[in-house]
């Protein structure tokens, strides 16, 4: 894959991303299992996988790690700083 196509994806990943952060974030006491089982998956994605550095890599696995322990702070920050929200 190359160019524009890689570009599409990513930005494909980070919507999906999007998506399912602001889920959790919405009703975190009811949806915070169902929803972090689908954020785990992102790093199985092309925009991890590929296009992230080593330093999103870092913050996104931190953010993850915070949310186990029950700390939305850096993924309330993430979709702050980087989703469209209405």
């Amino acid at each position: 894959m190359k160019g524009a196509a890689q570009v599409g994806v990513t930005d494909a990943d980070r919507q999906w991303l999007c998506a399912w952060e602001v889920h959790y974030l919405e009703d975190p006491a009811t949806r915070g299992g169902s929803a972090l089982a689908e954020l785990k998956k992102f790093k199985g994605l092309h925009a991890y996988t590929k296009a992230y550095d080593v330093s999103a890599k870092e913050s996104f696995d931190k953010a993850l790690g915070s949310l186990e322990l029950g700390d939305a702070g850096p993924l309330q920050r993430d979709v702050t700083a980087n989703c469209m929200v209405e």
